[in-house]
């Protein structure tokens, strides 16, 4: 199949709603039914599903809307197996608003979204009430009927302009559909911190009497004017992700430190990482290959920027390309003069805001150091007596990052210029992302057309790139380090993830004694907010109210109320616990 349409939520969930239980079980067995019958797009541009039985579904090549778009030969059409089967695989339209409905969504800016409407409410209290139910029900009890619940969610938040509640709420079924289809594309810790967005947002919408715009979201991006800006190509770095998109993103610099990001990614797989290093991407006036731009630059008026830095291509835009640009000029030099210290107490202010607050390279690193070992696939470089441990971004041999990692590691006492990109989880660890040439005693001797830098998951170096005659050397490999120390938190955080996993279910009444060790556990290493929320996330698990007949009954709302605290808890906790780390590798 190279192409398939999309379909509205709100008729997915109005045609699984329709179908009798018993269709809508059978197809909660096997997620994957439609996927065995044959797929194919007629000569009338239209796409034809036929089962293994002869049955024909038709659909056309655009997004489906009504129920009258559809069609099937059987005799129970359009509330059959056949039907819902093929639909349920469909990717999830992303909608424009009808103009009737965009009248009621308040515009950003105006005086009409002082409070949140109630219809806006309502939408976020849906939302939540639905994602609480998937919570306590697990994914493997996320069946067909809530998704269509959540599928009728997001038509809401959608209508009502809830953008940010409603793209959560989209991933989350994007998830559950990947998990109950064993598609690889599926990752618990995605999946978990989108169904936190979710519950989080909603909640927050709920109890806010003010509004805030980062709530609420946007449909698009939005870019807005910010001006002239002289800005130095700083590096490129390959895209390549679990989700199926690949090419390259180029980052520059303003004299500010204000780092700003252009580009190139699509549907695809390593294949075209490359290629898109060397295709063009325009700006105003200026069309640039990526490799080129990020060894010169722009000058830019009327420029156009996103909240989170990226650049965008308005007509207005006034742009010349700047010559030949290096880490040691005036603009950018300052930025590896900064100590680790202070940059990493801005990294931690950016990772307390949302996600979609954060800018671009609000994470990068800058230092000058020397090369003093390997020790296993990570590179040690010794920063003011400070040794960070520079480990590959992306683990694909296709990638020039582990050749130029082994190169780097032959040439102990090498002093270089690197950006990296700090992982605050990792104890005195940097992903890193390009070198450059020291400010004194360089010993790297790179080609002109590369600007003074080495873009390492695209460049390779090879032995004439360093000055000593471009001899190898052996390398000075270092022991194991001492293990890491555990993290006190694991306990809470891994219940937390399980739940997200398997629901409520994850905490049956038996684990009580061991859950209760866990607590006594965290109290006893001076965490007693995380022994408290872990035990009343047990308390939560099985209610605290009986029916008439005896039963405790479980509130959902009250679980996820409770999940979503304990989360909130562990994010927190663990920020300031890794700060803490890395201060004490950066002193």
């Amino acid at each position: 199949m190279s192409k398939e349409p999309k379909i509205c939520p709100n008729l997915l969930a109005a045609v699984t709603e329709a179908a009798p239980k018993r269709l809508v079980r059978k197809l909660d067995k096997n997620p994957k039914l439609a996927r065995q019958w044959l797929w194919e797009v007629t000569s009338e541009n239209a796409l034809q599903v036929t089962t293994d039985k002869g049955e024909r579904v038709t659909l056309p090549l655009k997004t489906l809307t009504e129920i009258e778009q559809i069609e099937c030969t059987c005799l129970l059409a359009p509330r059959c197996l056949h039907i819902l089967a093929v639909l349920s695989l469909l990717e999830i339209a992303h909608t424009e608003l009808s103009a009737s409905a965009a009248d009621d969504v308040p515009a950003a800016g105006t005086a009409a979204t002082a409070k949140f409407s109630e219809k806006e409410l309502q939408a976020a209290r849906v939302a939540f009430e639905t994602g609480a139910q998937i919570l306590a029900a697990g994914i493997p009890g996320s069946g067909p009927l809530l998704q269509a619940n959540l599928l009728r969610a997001i038509h809401s938040c959608r209508t009502n302009g809830l953008h940010r509640l409603a793209t959560a709420s989209v991933r989350v079924l994007q998830a559950i559909r990947q998990y109950r289809e064993e598609s690889p594309l599926f990752h618990l810790a995605d999946y978990t911190d989108n169904l936190l967005e979710l519950l989080e947002v909603a909640l927050a919408i709920d109890t806010s009497i003010e509004v805030a715009e980062a709530l609420r979201g946007t449909a698009r991006r939005k870019y807005e004017e910010v001006g002239s800006l002289k800005l130095t190509g700083l590096l490129c770095e390959p895209i390549l992700t679990d989700s199926g998109y690949a090419g390259v993103c180029t980052y520059l610099i303003d004299g500010k430190g204000r780092v700003y990001s252009l580009s190139d990614v699509m549907p695809g797989d390593t294949s075209r990482v490359r290629p898109a290093y060397s295709a063009p991407i325009s700006v105003g006036d200026v069309s640039l290959a990526h490799k080129h731009l990020c060894c010169q630059g722009l000058l830019l008026q009327q420029a156009t920027a996103s909240s989170d830095g990226r650049l965008g291509h308005g007509k207005k835009t006034k742009s010349a390309r700047r010559q030949k640009t290096a880490w040691n000029d005036e603009d950018v030099s300052h930025l590896w003069q900064a100590d680790l210290k202070s940059q990493l107490e801005s990294i931690v202010q950016h990772a307390q805001k949302p996600l979609l607050q954060r800018r671009a390279g609000w994470n990068f690193i800058f230092f000058e150091g020397t090369i003093v070992g390997v020790q296993r696939r990570a590179l040690l470089v010794n920063v003011a007596s400070t040794v960070l441990r520079c480990i590959v971004p992306i683990e694909d041999e296709s990638l020039s990052y582990h050749e130029n990692f082994q190169q780097l590691g032959r040439q102990p006492g090498l002093q270089m210029r690197a950006v990296g990109r700090v992982l605050l989880n990792k104890k005195g660890t940097v992903e890193l992302l390009a070198i450059g040439e020291a400010a004194e005693e360089c010993g790297l001797a790179l080609p002109e057309k590369w600007g003074g830098r080495v873009n390492l998951g695209y460049e390779r170096l090879q032995g004439l790139h360093f000055k000593e005659g471009g001899e190898e050397k052996q390398g000075l490999f270092l022991g194991q380090s001492a293990a890491p120390q555990p993290d006190p938190l694991h306990v809470l955080s891994r219940r937390l993830r399980r739940m997200a996993l398997g629901g409520r279910a994850t905490l049956p009444p038996e684990a009580a004694q061991e859950i209760e060790l866990e607590a006594s556990r965290l109290a006893k290493q001076m965490m007693p907010t995380g022994a408290r929320l872990l035990r009343q996330l047990l308390e939560a698990a099985h209610g605290t109210e009986r029916t008439i007949a005896g039963v405790k009954q479980v509130e959902p709302v009250n679980l996820a109320k409770t999940w979503v605290a304990a989360n909130v808890y562990v994010a927190a906790a663990s920020l300031d616990l890794n700060r803490k780390l890395w201060l004490s590798v950066s002193r």
